[in-house]
């Protein structure tokens, strides 16, 4: 019969995924209002969250890549903060585009508006990888301060 105690509720709960939705439905809220003076348009809440959902998916696969290459351990690599800028924000930004083309029959003409969103997103993409790398360290030291009190428990144990 296994005799340890069930975890509680907030050690089962999925924390990336809570967080995951929470924050890109706060990005989708945060679309929502710069475009506030337009929202009666055509396709124009529709177009904030296709960016909210298409970035959910782009640092999903990012999470994936991180856990893949083993990047979620304590050490930080150049590559981390350098990836988000080169392959993210340019991959969110031709979605959001691809967004502006198919919901709002917008067509997104000459690249005038690709260093304005590219800065954006890197800033959202290098903002969501610094919040994940603090999110893991929180969760190692937690893991480690269980264990050293484990062992100090054991070693009281042993004594007595």
């Amino acid at each position: 019969m296994d005799t340890t105690a069930p975890r509680p509720l907030l050690a089962r709960l999925n924390w990336y995924w809570i967080t995951q939705l929470a924050a890109w439905s706060i990005v989708g809220l945060f679309m929502m209002s710069i475009y506030s003076g337009a929202l009666h348009l055509r396709g124009v809440t529709l177009t904030s969250w296709w960016a909210a959902l298409s970035g959910s998916i782009v640092t999903d696969l990012w999470h994936r890549l991180f856990t893949r290459l083993r990047w979620n351990a304590p050490r930080i690599c150049w590559q981390m903060l350098v990836l988000p800028v080169l392959v993210m924000a340019p991959l969110q930004a031709c979605s959001v585009a691809a967004g502006l083309n198919l919901l709002q029959d917008v067509p997104v003409n000459g690249f005038k508006w690709l260093p304005t969103a590219m800065l954006f997103w890197s800033a959202v993409f290098i903002g969501w990888t610094v919040c994940y790398l603090l999110i893991k360290a929180i969760g190692r030291a937690a893991r480690y301060e269980a264990e050293a009190l484990r062992l100090e428990v054991s070693a009281k144990e042993a004594a007595a």
